[in-house]
């Protein structure tokens, strides 16, 4: 086969041997891959085949040595469950069972958590995005010449984080999900082609286990369903070619609900329930999407921190005429996985470099950005112009990848100012340091704003309860009723009190406080009148109370009945010795059946000009 045919192999080629190198090179890399979340999604594994206990219970024959090792989650009846799905632990399981074997010709203890079990993780990653790779490469030769196909695949991958979860943090969900979703894509066109029982099974499998990895990629199912879809006309053509195939469709769902089986399993052997949200407090937030942040902040923009990609968003405008089959598939898919990602609590996904759910969807976002390569090569000014800025664009996300390797990029604390002091930055500065500005994960993950400012992080004491996690013990909390999550309070004649936020004085006197403003979600059963319900603040002493005040939160606020409200009250402070105790709480005082949930104490000191 001549040479230039040979294009888009040589650079999986490429590919692999820079994969290979890193592997050998970065030894730290084979030992330290059980961490962050591959903890829970790594975990089925050890439990089932080594202390073969579902339940987790082996935990508590010594917390110490499984402190590291196990992060589960606890129901409200103390039982553990592992936080994410199994899906993961699916792909690990051949390269697990290698690892066992050899842990066991060896000197490695066979634990599950040894060397061997660590480097094979790397190993699965590697194989699974190999095989990624050689399917992109199919799919873009369905469309493109072999060049376009060949600078693609360099640029998708040398050009975004899909380095950083290839060589770094391999054993992530995200190079792993790439490779299903392009499969996925592949497979798709072909089944169009020619719907086989084969192929609908692959297809729906390939379905199935991406929303076991991550149940949002149940999303990945848009480029199926619009596949060939661009006006009302194609619709109602694919409705009637989906109906012609009924038999493959349901055959379709049963692939995608096969693979969700095992894990409910799972959960009514954890939790005693099919269904079990494992997450517990952590939610999205539709109604208040970051998705400017997402795309374009100093923090952790997806378009700053990988620029590249902005040429996926240029081919989506020119798609039309050269791969229109995907044209409102991949439209549809991308506005509302980036619409859900950045819905998240923590937007910013944690400790990761870039946008991580991004990298899942690379594969999808290769075809658009061929389309731009390809619009770009047939102008000839163009692309003497882009080659350069190319090569620049993939130089600088390597720079990137160095920088947040040696600690010169921030993975939740980056800023604009921390941004332009480390941009090409080779050694850390004091500046740069003194500017990281970290989120309040507590306050990010009851949906309040997490950043304090930078000259004022100490002005304001915060504490939330939601009963999603102390919920177990607590006299009143029920799941008969809530604004959002699994709980919240019930009070009544018997249970007049919600729970009580406790501090200490010091904690007032400290930050100087004089205000504390009580907000929480209530709905009430019927009318609740005047003088019938307080926000209550009371400090104590060994002597017994000391201070004590009670305001009508309908002074402030309105009730609606059989619907859920939002109130907000402020309570005086003045200033008592730091030995004391405080605690505040609302207090049902009529007796009248409500619910309470998502309770807010601000404590803060509110200047003059801050009351204007």
């Amino acid at each position: 086969m001549p040479l230039f045919s040979m294009k888009s192999k040589i650079s999986i080629l490429a590919i692999f041997v820079f994969l290979l190198s890193c592997f050998f090179i970065n030894s730290e890399n084979r030992r330290d891959q059980i961490e962050s979340d591959v903890v829970s999604y790594y975990g089925y594994l050890p439990a089932f085949f080594i202390y073969h206990d579902a339940t987790l219970s082996f935990i508590n024959q010594d917390r110490e040595a499984f402190r590291t090792k196990y992060w589960p989650e606890t129901t409200p009846d103390g039982k553990y469950v592992l936080k994410t799905t199994m899906g993961l632990s699916i792909l690990y399981m051949p390269f697990f069972w290698i690892a066992h074997g050899y842990a066991h010709m060896s000197h490695y203890a066979p634990d599950g958590f040894s060397r061997p079990y660590q480097t094979v993780l790397v190993i699965s990653c590697f194989f699974y995005f190999l095989i990624g790779l050689f399917y992109l490469r199919k799919l873009l030769l369905l469309y493109f010449s072999d060049g376009i196909t060949a600078l693609t695949l360099l640029c998708v991958y040398f050009g975004t984080n899909l380095v950083w979860y290839t060589t770094r943090e391999s054993a992530m969900s995200h190079a792993y999900l790439f490779s299903i979703i392009t499969v996925f894509l592949y497979y798709s066109v072909k089944w169009h082609e020619n719907p086989t029982w084969k192929k609908t099974l692959l297809v729906g499998l390939l379905i199935g286990l991406s929303t076991l990895i991550r149940p949002t990629m149940l999303l990945m199912s848009l480029p199926f369903i619009f596949y060939n879809v661009f006006s009302f006309k194609t619709l109602k053509e694919k409705i009637i070619f989906f109906w012609q195939q009924k038999f493959l469709i349901v055959l379709l769902l049963i692939c995608i609900v096969a693979c969700i089986i095992p894990q409910m399993i799972y959960w009514h052997i954890a939790t005693g329930h099919w269904f079990y949200y494992s997450y517990t407090s952590e939610r999205f937030f539709f109604n208040d999407p970051h998705i400017l942040d997402g795309l374009f902040s100093y923090k952790k923009g997806w378009l700053l921190y990988t620029p590249i990609m902005s040429l996926s968003i240029l081919g989506l405008l020119l798609m039309k005429p050269v791969i229109r089959v995907f044209n409102t598939g991949i439209l549809i898919t991308l506005c509302i996985c980036i619409y859900v990602f950045f819905s998240w609590w923590a937007w910013w996904y944690g400790g990761s470099f870039g946008q991580r759910p991004m990298v899942d969807l690379y594969g999808m976002l290769a075809l658009p950005f061929a389309v731009s390569l390809e619009w770009i090569g047939q102008r000839r000014v163009l692309k003497w112009i882009f080659i350069p800025v190319i090569v620049c664009l993939i130089s600088f996300n390597l720079f990137q990848h160095w920088q947040y390797k040696n600690g010169l990029i921030s993975y939740d604390g980056m800023n604009k100012r921390n941004y332009w002091i480390g941009f090409f930055a080779t050694e850390s500065q004091g500046k740069w340091w003194a500017n990281i500005q970290q989120p309040d994960y507590d306050r990010a993950r009851a949906g309040l704003p997490y950043n304090l400012p930078p000259t004022q992080p100490d002005r304001v004491y915060f504490y939330f309860e939601d009963f999603e996690l102390h919920h177990s013990g607590i006299e009143g909390v029920t799941d008969k009723m809530k604004k959002d999550g699994n709980y919240s309070m019930e009070l009544n004649n018997l249970i007049p009190y919600s729970y009580p936020t406790e501090f200490t004085t010091r904690d007032l006197n400290s930050k100087w406080a004089d205000s504390i403003f009580v907000t929480a979600d209530i709905y009430c059963l019927e009318k609740i009148n005047s003088e019938e319900l307080y926000a209550t603040f009371s400090t104590a002493n060994d002597t017994g109370s000391t201070q004590y005040f009670a305001v009508d939160i309908l002074t402030q606020n309105t009730l609606p009945v059989k619907e859920w409200k939002k109130i907000s009250t402020r309570l005086r402070y003045m200033y008592r010795p730091d030995n004391e105790s405080a605690r505040v709480y609302i207090w049902n005082k009529g007796g009248k059946t409500l619910y309470v949930d998502n309770i807010l104490i601000e404590i803060k000191q509110v200047k003059v000009e801050d009351e204007k």
